[in-house]
């Protein structure tokens, strides 16, 4: 009953003009997996020391949870190295420059003044970092695929009537980051645990800006790329997209990407939004659970007539039958009614409603759980919707 429950849990909603794929971007951003995208789970990252053949971002910003002057990272146990983060503290922090220094690795902080006190800002050099040793290029580039396929020009969608759309959403990127990680680099056999220890490595305000930095221009550069190449079937011949199609995908993209933006600093504004979010997912687990009692209550019955069993069972059976389905269909009454509450103060005057209330519920109940790892989240979450702010911006330029 577990997993009917969990599939009936996870059914995609009845899907608007425009799609939910604007989560994708935001997977760009905090390059994870999730339901969004991450959900349980401890190591999987390589080991401090270990990086990819280029990639120096993982060893260089300090993890969010490490005490003061510390730079903990996850190990490959997914316990916290503070000694070996410390020691990877980049160049750049060394020299006390207070910049930026290349891949998101944050110069100028009170250990790197320390360490590099009386050194020439050039006595150290910062090798330039290409890739992240973690959050490879291949990520990016799947990313971008999975964006720009899952827009369908006017005429070739049964959606697609009048106008453009998209037809990715959140849950189904859940299903394609999640199980496969694909361009993620991670190590082991436990899945929910390299997801976690990646989610733990990417969340902090130093390593989401590092990342955007990093690979924001070869994200736009791969969407350009994939939407060059895609075909979509007209009058019995695949054909490319025009250039005033690509210039919609990309209007599309930019007005979900802000919505989605405001929907998340809304969840981190709202006082009360674990509250809120765990009413909502108590009243799914009751409306499955009522499910179940129904489906129950329903095969008792159905058993008892087959059986030619005594009119007086038959008939209790049948009122069980009738009084478990109308506790069924009051809980999915009171499920939406929560779903659509807190929706509608998501997406309160002023906001984008370009996500339909399970998306923005959906998109609260991510950051909520997020939320309650600890302390330091909020701030990468917050960096998180000033880079979509920017996303969104670079896809409205190339909508012109």
């Amino acid at each position: 009953m577990s997993d009917k429950r969990q599939s009936l849990d996870m059914t995609p909603p009845a899907r608007r003009k425009g799609g939910l794929a604007i989560l994708a971007v935001i997977v760009l951003v905090v390059a994870a997996a999730g339901y969004f995208l991450l959900r349980d789970g401890g190591s999987g990252i390589p080991p401090v020391g270990q990086t990819g053949p280029s990639g120096q971002m993982r060893q260089a910003v300090p993890d969010r949870e490490a005490p003061a002057g510390q730079g903990a990272l996850p190990s490959a146990n997914g316990s916290r190295s503070g000694a070996e983060g410390s020691a990877a503290v980049s160049a750049g922090q060394a020299a006390g420059t207070g910049q930026a220094a290349p891949g998101g690795m944050m110069a100028g902080d009170s250990a790197g003044d320390s360490a590099g006190a009386g050194m020439e800002p050039d006595a150290v050099a910062v090798p330039p970092v290409s890739e992240d040793s973690v959050i490879g290029p291949d990520f990016i580039d799947d990313t971008a695929r999975w964006l720009v396929e899952g827009y369908y020009p006017r005429g070739t969608y049964p959606t697609a009537l009048n106008e453009g759309v998209v037809v990715r959403d959140v849950k189904m990127l859940n299903t394609h980051v999640g199980v496969g990680m694909p361009g993620i680099r991670w190590q082991g056999d436990d899945i929910r645990k390299a997801r976690e220890a990646v989610l733990a490595y990417v969340l902090s305000p130093a390593m989401v800006r590092g990342l955007y930095d990093l690979y924001s221009g070869q994200f736009m550069t791969a969407v350009e790329r994939h939407a060059d190449g895609l075909m979509r079937e007209r009058r019995g011949r695949e054909v490319n997209l025009s250039a005033a199609e690509k210039k919609e995908m990309y209007a599309i993209y930019s007005r979900l990407i802000r919505g989605l933006a405001a929907i998340a600093e809304n969840v981190l504004d709202m006082p009360d939004a674990g509250g809120r979010v765990q009413g909502c997912l108590q009243a799914r687990r009751a409306t499955l659970d009522a499910n179940a009692a129904f489906a129950e209550a329903l095969h008792t019955y159905q058993m008892l007539v087959e059986q030619n069993a005594p009119y007086a069972e038959v008939q209790q059976a049948l009122k069980d039958k009738d009084a478990a389905g109308k506790a069924f269909q009051q809980a999915i009454v009171e499920r939406e009614r929560k779903i659509a509450a807190l929706a509608a103060e998501l997406r309160r005057p002023g906001v984008s409603r370009a996500l339909d209330d399970e998306g923005a519920v959906y998109v609260a109940m991510w950051i909520a759980r997020r939320l309650e790892t600890g302390a330091g989240v909020e701030p990468a979450l917050r960096e998180a919707v000033d880079v979509l702010r920017d996303v969104a911006q670079e896809f409205e330029r190339r909508s012109r």
